[in-house]
């Protein structure tokens, strides 16, 4: 960060630490109009030196979707409890002040009382099998130093940060910004199971007929929070159910602090899905390695549940995302209609199949839909459909090879021949993929 304070004054740091500190690490600045606006106020040689100091810092580090950081404003970020930090080479963004600790032993939790560190809350986990400790770091210490305090007073322990995931939209849509066409159909396969998405909240009323219906259920898992509803969310929903999708339900992981999910967020969403018996489990976000999210999701597969999740949109040569890139996850990448890559999605050994997650007609906003979170929901829901007789009754053994095997009789086959890094195993045909149209459109 010494580069950003040589180039903002005092006056201009307070406002701008926060904003800063996303753009070191998500990456490049777009001068889009919601980050104009976020900085009005500032004057016009201030915001120059910010984004100049920004391009700077960004060069070195991964690229994601920076308009978390700028939905939220200045004053937002500036009091967002987020830390930078690096693990394994890796730079990722994690909650300030928290540490995690999984099924520590009394011997383990005599260690953080020997340290002076507070449990800010347990949680049991019952459906994972998992016990979480959130614990609190000092004020004056990072999370990187405390987690080195922790794992060498206690070797035996696991102690993680709270790592941070994004939603994985390339659109540079305004919250609230939902334009959707009143002749929506469903596509023909609307008779499958149930879908869970872990996601942003929705405004289940501006779904319209055809899809508010099929919204069973929607909670938060944000501590001190309530449903935050945000166009991300209700995109995928719509994705979901016009794939093929019976109903959906929805766990909100997002803050309204942040922008962002925490790794505690989503398992306790996890945790949720798999007491409810929720077949499909889509996760239209990324980030980096988490082993309390490693774990979740290792338990939800190993219980029969159908775990799809969007590869991210980093670029093809980037480290791969995560919960995508673990075992037992169906990871999904995103085409165009004309079954073009789309530019910015990751590739690796954690690309299943593609699915078109780009300008995909969401009702009338169809400009709105480019990135790997909207290819996912495509997946999920063509997977709920094809699911359904065998998960009527709930998860059962064996679904992730079923749901890869149903992927490899429908792909179309793209790239070198066979299995690769960048589509997986092909993309699915759009007449089977199913996909928002507009009656117009299919007239």
């Amino acid at each position: 960060m010494q580069p950003l304070r040589k180039l903002l004054t005092k006056r201009v740091a307070a406002t701008a630490a926060g904003l800063a500190a996303g753009f070191a690490v998500l990456g490049p600045i777009a001068a889009s109009a919601q980050m104009e606006a976020a900085m009005r106020h500032l004057s016009s040689d201030r915001v120059h030196r910010m984004h100049h100091a920004a391009h700077r810092l960004s060069a070195h580090h991964h690229r994601a979707d920076m308009m978390r950081m700028a939905q939220m404003g200045p004053a937002g970020a500036a009091a967002a409890r987020i830390e930078r930090m690096t693990q394994m080479e890796r730079t990722l963004l994690v909650k300030r002040g928290e540490a995690i600790g999984l099924d520590l032993s009394p011997a383990s939790r005599a260690a953080l009382d020997r340290l002076g560190y507070d449990v800010a809350r347990t949680e049991t986990l019952g459906a994972l099998g998992v016990t979480v400790d959130v614990i609190k770091t000092p004020r004056r210490k990072s999370v990187r130093k405390a987690l080195a305090q922790l794992r060498k007073a206690d070797p035996g322990g696991v102690y993680a940060p709270n790592t941070l995931f994004a939603t994985q939209s390339g659109a540079a849509a305004a919250p609230g910004a939902l334009d959707f066409a009143d002749d929506v159909e469903l596509a023909p396969y609307a008779q499958g199971a149930t879908v869970g998405l872990i996601d942003t909240g929705l405004d289940v009323s501006a779904l319209g007929a055809p899809f508010a219906s099929r919204v069973r259920a929607q909670r938060k898992f944000v501590p001190d929070d309530a449903v935050f509803a945000r166009p991300h969310g209700a995109r995928v929903a719509m994705q979901a159910l016009a794939a093929g999708a019976g109903s959906v339900v929805v766990a909100d992981v997002f803050s309204s602090e942040t922008g962002f999910a925490d790794a505690a967020a989503i398992a306790r969403a996890l945790d949720w899905m798999a007491a409810q018996g929720v077949p499909v489990i889509n996760l239209s976000l990324a980030g980096p390695p988490n082993v309390l999210v490693e774990r979740a999701v290792a338990s939800v597969v190993a219980t029969g549940h159908v775990v799809v999740a969007a590869v991210g949109n980093e670029g093809p040569e980037e480290t791969p995302l995560f919960p995508a890139a673990y075992p037992g996850v169906v990871g999904v990448t995103a085409v165009d209609a004309d079954l073009a890559i789309y530019p910015k999605a990751n590739a690796g050994p954690g690309v299943d199949i593609a699915a078109v997650g780009v300008g995909a007609p969401v009702g009338a906003d169809a400009s709105a839909v480019m990135g790997t979170s909207y290819a996912a929901p495509v997946v999920a829901g063509f997977l709920s459909e094809r699911l359904a007789g065998p998960m009527l009754a709930g998860p059962v053994a064996g679904s992730e090879a079923l749901a890869l095997s149903i992927l490899r009789r429908h792909a179309i086959d793209l790239g070198p021949p066979g299995p690769d890094e960048r589509y997986g195993v092909g993309a699915l045909p759009t007449a089977n993929a199913g996909g928002i149209r507009t009656a117009s459109a299919a007239r």
